[in-house]
């Protein structure tokens, strides 16, 4: 059934926040319709790039010398749902990481996750006029962090096979919800 397309990108991207827009993996990529793509880069997010408008208020710093980007486009979509789906990704990320550690205990608070004090993701979602949009970023490498942060190489987590195995359980996941909307009948 595949509705929602996904696709490993090889080349290495920096994640400024710019590419949080309608249609970014159509320009980039001829990727039409409903999307999550990956890839690997730094990320910077300055200020002025901030959706979160509490971190641009309190002057929160985006910042990673290395992650794993995850964005998401979504047409016929609202915000509510689109934070529901950023929410059910994260919680995919959080089972992979605790299938392939097994004695890994990660914390789920709200849209990131949490190694004790140590923070593995940054995430957002939005909507535009056109879809709604969501980035989750996940720490491959910590040093010059903001704040206190764990990420994928600390648990000798392969980054590419990672992405790969999370797009495609991501996907099976949307795939089901279609499914269970159509299976069912409408009752008076």
């Amino acid at each position: 059934m595949n509705r929602l397309k996904t696709q490993w990108i090889e080349e290495r991207i920096p994640y400024t926040g710019l590419e949080l827009r309608s249609h970014f993996a159509l320009e980039k990529w001829d990727i039409e319709g409903d999307n999550v793509i990956a890839f690997i880069g730094e990320c910077n997010v300055p200020k002025n790039h901030l959706v979160d408008l509490l971190d641009a208020k309190t002057n929160a710093v985006i910042y990673s010398p290395l992650m794993l980007h995850f964005l998401g486009e979504f047409f016929n979509d609202n915000l509510e749902r689109a934070i529901w789906r950023q929410r059910l990704f994260v919680t995919i990320l959080k089972e992979r990481c605790e299938a392939l550690i097994p004695k890994l205990r990660l914390q789920r608070k709200g849209n990131d996750l949490y190694d004790g004090g140590k923070k593995l993701n940054v995430s957002i979602a939005t909507a535009t006029p056109l879809s709604t949009l969501l980035h989750i970023g996940v720490n491959i490498e910590t040093q010059g962090t903001p704040v206190a942060t764990a990420g994928l190489r600390n648990y000798n987590i392969d980054s590419v096979s990672f992405a790969k195995e999370t797009l495609q359980q991501f996907a099976q996941e949307m795939d089901g919800v279609y499914r269970d909307l159509c299976k069912v009948r409408s009752v008076p």
